[in-house]
């Protein structure tokens, strides 16, 4: 099986009525990456909010394990783990 650390943002937009709500996820190759990216788009407001995380799993098996938190910036719902 194939091991990979995955690194993620996961973006946020508010809603007509104000509501936060997914807007999509972006890929990115390191943690510092997925962290200047959160941080580049929420500044830049095409996000509301970004949470940045890794994830290792194995990419054959499509299984990954719970995500460790790398950023939170912006508007972002409230997670118990981060």
């Amino acid at each position: 099986m194939s091991h990979v650390q995955d690194y993620v943002v996961q973006l946020f937009d508010r809603g007509d009525r104000g509501v936060l709500s997914t807007a999509g996820i972006r890929q990115c190759s390191s943690p510092d990456g997925a962290k200047r990216l959160a941080e580049r788009l929420v500044r830049e407001k095409r996000a509301a909010g970004a949470l940045a995380y890794s994830r290792p799993g194995a990419i054959s098996a499509s299984e990954f394990s719970a995500p460790t938190f790398l950023a939170r910036i912006g508007d972002v719902p409230e997670i118990d783990a981060y």
